[in-house]
């Protein structure tokens, strides 16, 4: 069954012709999105200002934790399976976990709530750094089974 994933890999498969035009494409146009969104930052950066009143600040933090523990979920299910599709979904989740800790720290009050979520980065971040490693792993484990704990 591993074989057969990894024979129809995506890169495998017959593409068509608009799709191979799109795949042939992409280097220019992500290159050319990367070179556009640096000085766009920049622009940010220097315009907008240090601090602002947000409406929603609870359900935007909640909808974000939400979305890594569905990037979590669906991660640990496709993995379960041995699906190709849990090195994306770890990909993802690792993006979330990233940005998660990106905002956590960058909007953290100074103080405790800094250390707090400094700390929480950190483990996050080698969270982060193990579904990289889950992302990046072409070996697709048969079905996964539960680890047993010692007998007793």
């Amino acid at each position: 069954m591993t074989a057969l994933l990894r024979r129809t890999a995506l890169t495998d498969r017959p593409q068509p012709a608009r799709l191979a035009r799109a795949h042939r494409w992409a280097p220019w146009v992500l290159g050319a999105t990367a070179v556009t969104l640096v000085p766009w930052a920049g622009l940010l950066a220097a315009r907008l200002p240090d601090t602002t009143e947000v409406r929603h600040w609870s359900t935007a933090w909640a909808g974000l934790d939400l979305l890594l523990a569905a990037g979590c979920g669906t991660t640990a299910v496709l993995r379960h399976r041995a699906s190709h599709w849990s090195s994306p979904a770890a990909a993802a989740t690792a993006t979330a976990a990233v940005l998660d800790v990106w905002f956590d720290v960058l909007t953290a009050q100074p103080g405790a709530p800094l250390t707090t979520a400094l700390a929480l980065g950190a483990v996050e971040l080698a969270f982060a750094g193990y579904c990289v490693m889950i992302a990046v792993d072409r070996e697709i484990p048969a079905r996964a089974s539960c680890p047993r704990g010692p007998v007793g």
